[in-house]
């Protein structure tokens, strides 16, 4: 198979609005909720995820989002993040993070609410 070589694009860091697409779930090496958001650069659809812990409270970051998203976090109830998030609109931070692995766009969790 050949792959197409592709300019390394960019994203500003400052505010931005998408969609969120879907909503992953991870467990190693701890439990967390990753929203994957669609968005343009350019032109150029880009897809970034925004991670949380897998808990959800009042004063949790997941659950801060879910709320923000309009849902209703009672003691005790059950919620699907799917129901609650996908396809809707949202703006959010991006701010760009130097690792010892490379340069990388992320999403700040906490700017994720709806547009």
């Amino acid at each position: 198979m050949k792959l197409e070589v592709k300019e390394r694009t960019q994203i500003p860091d400052g505010l931005h609005a998408g969609a969120i697409i879907d909503v992953e779930y991870r467990d190693s090496p701890f439990e967390y909720t990753d929203v994957v958001i669609e968005f343009m650069v350019k032109k150029q659809k880009i897809v970034l995820k925004a991670g949380y812990p897998t808990n959800v409270s009042m004063s949790s970051k997941l659950g801060k989002l879910l709320y923000r998203f309009g849902a209703v976090l009672d003691v005790g109830s059950q919620l699907d993040p799917n129901e609650i998030l996908i396809g809707k609109k949202c703006q959010f931070q991006v701010m760009t993070e130097e690792t010892k692995n490379g340069t990388f766009a992320r999403i700040l969790a906490d700017s994720v609410k709806p547009k």
